[in-house]
């Protein structure tokens, strides 16, 4: 995984950019789960107040991944 992400608070979890997509790995099992997968760049990407959300910027527009559902949401 990429030196640079954002923890949430626990640091339990960590989202980062790699090759221009988002990943969030989880640090207590080391499973790493590919949050985006297309030809744009998406970046920024952090956990929401609540830590229910992945938030991440591409095409200009701030987007959500819910992590319990996967659902992405255009904010």
């Amino acid at each position: 995984p990429s030196q640079n992400g954002n923890y949430n608070r626990a640091r339990t979890k960590k989202v980062f950019e790699k090759a221009g997509d988002i990943y969030l790995l989880d640090l207590t099992n080391a499973k790493t789960v590919q949050i985006t997968s297309s030809n744009e760049r998406e970046f920024n990407a952090f956990f929401s107040g609540d830590e229910k959300k992945v938030l991440f910027v591409a095409n200009g527009n701030l987007y959500g991944w819910e992590i319990a559902s996967g659902a992405f949401t255009q904010l």
